[in-house]
């Protein structure tokens, strides 16, 4: 069987096409759910996110007590799945990185790391924003 220079190259694009998509993905969820985290039911301050509740739904006291516990305990509980999750993510990303590296020439590999820095800064920053975000609605 022949090397094929055009279908590997072909196919080398589309992995790697792939996977700035899916990096691109996780930044454009981010920035979603940045957006969306003032309606997002147990993620932004609790009290103004109770506060909306009791005011659209005409909540008693009770109710209050027992629905502000629910969300306070939904947030921590959703924050710790983040944090357990994110080293998982983090892997499989420098995983497939270090994959596609291995196909590439010396040129590719420097235009390669320097991509994959740019969308690193890209995401360093919007991280950030988000954190003094919480930190100011806490």
């Amino acid at each position: 069987m022949e090397f094929n220079k055009a279908v590997f190259k072909t196919a080398l694009i589309l992995v790697m096409v792939f996977i700035f998509g899916f990096l691109s993905a996780i930044g454009t969820v981010a920035m979603i759910w940045k957006f969306k985290l003032r309606s997002a039911p147990f993620m932004g301050n609790p009290v103004q996110t109770l506060q909306r509740l009791t005011n659209s739904l005409s909540l008693d006291e009770k109710q209050q007590a027992a629905i502000g516990q629910i969300i306070r305990q939904a947030r921590t509980d959703l924050k710790s799945l983040r944090e357990e999750v994110r080293p998982k993510v983090r892997q499989r990303l420098e995983q497939a990185r270090q994959q596609i590296a291995a196909l590439l020439n010396a040129e590719q590999k420097t235009k390669f790391a320097e991509l994959v820095e740019r969308r690193k800064e890209q995401f360093r920053r919007m991280q950030e924003r988000r954190s003094r975000w919480m930190n100011e609605n806490d």
